[in-house]
């Protein structure tokens, strides 16, 4: 079977060209012009990410990272990836690793989530034992976020950026939005039951519901303001999932 790259990923380029240029200008170019070549059969879907040589750091490629563990607090206007590594010290396996260098579940979702809210993708790195094994830690971490995202992933997957990220009443809420629905997400769950979200406008037509449960859960508008204060009174009990929560929001503005 032929191989058919859906992405050009460098790691880094440290050799040379003939013409003295920096590793980019000839073998660079000469790969993704063979990749996008009009016979090629992924010309028009290959991405190639941004490491082509020294100095061109978010400069060039479909998808940027700029650094390792990039992290825009705010939009930016260019497609853009998250590498990042399990173990927040290294990008291999360390034999010395404590469990505090680990990222937490928690973590590494609240993480997922504020990256496809801004319109990232996550790119999560675990570094094998020399003889090829993934270590229980992260086997364990992996399981848990495939899990999450069982229940949650139609609130990631082909989402995009909704007019704002986070909302003003709750800064830990993030948003992504399909051409049906917008989804909110929450870390925290609310003591009250209630959470207030002041940036989607309800509409007639508004109703709201939680991934991984076919309830619908009572709203109301908030008095002097716009926005949505909502009951989980109904899904307290049996709570879709750990760690986060996807909120989704039916025809509102």
């Amino acid at each position: 079977m032929r191989f058919v790259p859906e992405q050009v990923y460098i790691l880094e380029c440290i050799f040379h060209c003939s013409n003295g240029f920096t590793s980019s200008t000839c073998t660079i170019n000469r790969t993704i012009s063979q990749q996008r070549n009009i016979q090629s059969p992924v010309r028009d879907n290959i991405l190639v990410n941004y490491r082509w040589g020294a100095g061109s750091s978010c400069k060039h490629g479909d998808v940027k990272a700029c650094v390792d563990r990039f992290e825009p607090h705010s939009k930016v206007k260019f497609k853009w990836e998250d590498a990042m590594t399990m173990d927040k010290r290294s990008w291999g396996f360390r034999r010395n690793a404590n469990i505090e260098d680990f990222y937490h579940i928690k973590d590494l979702i609240k993480l997922l989530i504020k990256t496809v809210s801004l319109g990232g993708n996550l790119l999560v790195n675990v570094g094998p034992t020399s003889d090829g094994r993934i270590i229980p830690i992260f086997q364990e971490r992996l399981l848990q976020l495939g899990s999450w995202m069982k229940v949650n992933g139609d609130s990631i997957y082909k989402t995009k950026q909704w007019r704002v990220s986070n909302d003003t009443a709750q800064q830990l809420t993030w948003y992504t939005s399909t051409d049906e629905v917008v989804s909110a997400f929450i870390s925290e769950w609310p003591l009250d039951n209630v959470v207030l979200l002041h940036q989607p406008v309800p509409t007639l037509m508004t109703f709201v519901t939680m991934r991984g449960t076919d309830v619908k859960l009572s709203w109301k508008g908030v008095v002097g303001k716009p926005g949505l204060a909502i009951d989980l009174s109904n899904v307290h009990a049996n709570r879709p999932g750990d760690w986060a929560w996807s909120i989704v929001l039916h025809f509102v503005r």
